[in-house]
């Protein structure tokens, strides 16, 4: 038996939903051109019927949109699939894990007195490459939490994928350094889109409020020109990829670490 696909499906009503606007549109002008008496709550019926479906059209093109991102997803992971699969394997599990945690951990706060727990408190990605000070910046800054000692939040440790830190104020994802600058091209480039897809699944609504890109205060002042710019074009590159995951656009922070190297400032 022939089964419709999810994406078909929602193509199909698309369609059938601007062939309603066209039928309405045509009659509504008719109507007009014929300059024909009919009463006032047919003309309202005639106009609510093509207010719902102009909305109509408006949320399942959403819904083809955001089919097509995951599609996206799926397709580079799979396209740029690691020669070692038990290893993609074994990353995908921990992440899953950790997420489930992280998620857990969420929902058993003091947030769900608020609303929803995933979405109270806005949720940041923090990325840089490995060595960059991100995590150290963030134990430094001692901004308060809900949960005691930010270092070891709920038994959550720091993996080689991502650390969470749960605040008053906002949850931070702290990525790791090869999911910015891939080391093994393949494994690691389909480990984050993985990690974005986990995202996506998990906070649908808004899967991040923002992005911090951590920097390094001696590589401003003394680094490599052309590795700058190398690495300053990954970073591009995993933005690019979020906005286009997330279908979403959404404010870019700049943070300079190790700035007690700098003269003066230690």
């Amino acid at each position: 038996m022939h089964r419709f696909k999810p994406s078909k499906i929602v193509k199909l009503l698309f369609v059938l939903a601007l062939l309603v606007l066209c039928v309405l549109l045509a009659w509504a002008l008719v109507l007009f051109v014929l300059g024909l008496n009919i009463q006032w709550w047919a003309k309202a019926m005639i106009l609510t019927c093509m207010a719902a479906t102009v909305i109509t059209i408006i949320l399942l093109r959403k819904m083809w949109l955001k089919r097509k991102e995951m599609r996206f997803v799926d397709g580079i992971i799979g396209s740029d699939m690691p020669g070692n699969i038990s290893a993609l394997d074994d990353a995908t599990r921990e992440l899953r894990r950790r997420f489930r945690e992280a998620v857990a951990t969420l929902k058993k706060s003091h947030l769900k007195g608020q609303g929803n727990p995933l979405y109270v408190l806005p949720w940041y990605l923090i990325v840089g490459k490995s060595g960059s000070g991100k995590s150290t910046a963030i134990k430094s800054a001692r901004l308060p939490s809900p949960f005691g000692d930010v270092n070891r939040v709920s038994g959550i440790e720091g993996t080689r994928n991502c650390d969470w830190w749960f605040f008053d104020d906002s949850v931070v994802i702290d990525i790791a350094g090869r999911y910015t600058l891939h080391h093994d091209e393949a494994l690691d480039k389909s480990e984050w889109l993985a990690f974005l897809k986990h995202l996506v699944k998990y906070r649908r609504r808004e899967p991040i409020n923002g992005i911090i890109v951590a920097v390094e205060a001696d590589q401003l002042l003394g680094g490599d020109l052309e590795r700058i710019e190398d690495e300053g074009r990954a970073v591009r590159r995993r933005i690019d990829e979020v906005i286009h995951v997330m279908g979403a656009k959404f404010p870019i922070y700049l943070m300079v670490t190790k700035c007690d190297l700098i003269f003066g400032m230690d």
